[in-house]
């Protein structure tokens, strides 16, 4: 179940983490990468926390409302996975590290950014129309980009200005 918009999560809990997927394996293979769970984000806004400690856009996969914003404080250290990315181009935003994304697609320049203590990730949308919106997770480590096909990053518009 998602835990709602206006909702803080507390860091303090105590640093669980999830482990992807937990197996007996050879100890000749590297240990599987850990996705951070919550208490990872602190959420202000019009954003969602998912079950397995991703977050989204608020009613992902179906479309975002009109007039959303959202302030996403990071806790704890860790890797930003795009998983999907579909916005308004040119007029829904999300901002990381000073910098605006939006368009149709994935965003592989955000894939693997280091997201540190303090840093913050803000999101807004426009009075038009309306998109899919977006689902990021985090790692506690980098992850290997294995893509068959190359990501169309045609449709998305960088900046860094913001408001």
């Amino acid at each position: 179940a998602r835990k709602h918009k206006n909702e803080v999560l507390h860091a303090a809990i105590e640093g669980r983490r999830l482990q992807e997927d937990c197996c007996a394996c050879p100890t000749t293979e590297p240990p599987h990468v850990t996705r951070v769970v919550e208490p990872f984000w602190s959420v202000f806004g019009d954003c969602d926390v998912t079950s397995n400690g991703c977050i989204t856009s608020a009613n992902f996969p179906e479309d975002y409302d009109i007039l959303q914003s959202c302030l996403i404080t990071i806790l704890t250290a860790g890797y930003l996975v795009v998983e999907d990315f579909e916005t308004e181009g040119h007029y829904d935003w999300l901002n990381v590290h000073g910098t605006q994304y939006s368009g149709s697609s994935s965003v592989a320049s955000l894939d693997n950014v280091e997201m540190m203590p303090k840093d913050t990730i803000q999101w807004t949308s426009d009075s038009t129309v309306l998109a899919k919106g977006w689902a990021m997770c985090m790692y506690n480590e980098a992850q290997n980009a294995v893509t068959t096909t190359p990501r169309d990053t045609s449709n998305i518009t960088y900046s860094t200005e913001f408001w």
